[in-house]
Formats: structure tokens, C-alpha cells, sequence
């Protein structure tokens, strides 16, 4: 059984996120390139959406009895909108 070098593993991972071949570590460190991935993670997109949507279930019953003005972000139309919008954004940029 081979063992499993996780430092490239993770030098690996990392340059996959920054789309970069490795030179954001090599730049900033790891610790802040790790930091800075997850950062992109919570912004990305998909992970939007998946927010919005589960934020609407979680609060389903609470604006079943009293919804959300629409103009504001709470409202789950907005919401999904915008992670939508951001999501094709993403891929235009492509």
C-alpha cells in the first residue's frame, strides 16, 4: 500500500481552487491560501444557491404566517435570483 504524501496532496487541492498551478501558495502561504480557498467556497455560486434553498425551507413556516417583504434579501425569490445571476456570471467568465 502506498502512504499517501498529503502535503502535495493538499499544494495540489489548492492550486485546483486558485486555478493557478501553485503560485498563490508560493506567493501568500498556505495557511492564507487556505483561508482564501474557503473564502471562495462560501462564494461560489453553487454554494449560494444551496444557502438560499435551505434558508427557504428553514424559514418556510415562519413566512407561511408572515412573509418577507419582497424587496428585501430575505425574501427567497431575491435570494435564489441572485445566487442565479451569480451562477451565470461565473460561467461567462469562463
Amino acid at each position: 500500500m502506498t502512504e499517501i504524501d498529503y502535503k502535495e496532496v493538499l499544494l495540489n487541492v489548492l492550486a485546483v481552487i486558485h486555478r493557478d498551478g501553485g503560485h498563490y501558495v508560493d506567493a501568500h502561504g498556505v495557511e492564507k491560501a487556505v483561508s482564501d480557498a474557503v473564502d471562495k467556497f462560501y462564494q461560489a455560486p453553487c454554494f449560494k444557491i444551496q444557502k438560499a434553498i435551505e434558508t427557504v425551507l428553514e424559514k418556510k413556516d415562519e413566512w407561511d404566517k408572515e412573509p418577507p417583504e419582497v424587496t428585501t434579501m430575505a425574501y427567497p425569490g431575491s435570494m435564489l435570483m441572485n445566487a442565479i445571476e451569480d451562477l451565470r456570471t461565473a460561467y461567462n467568465e469562463k
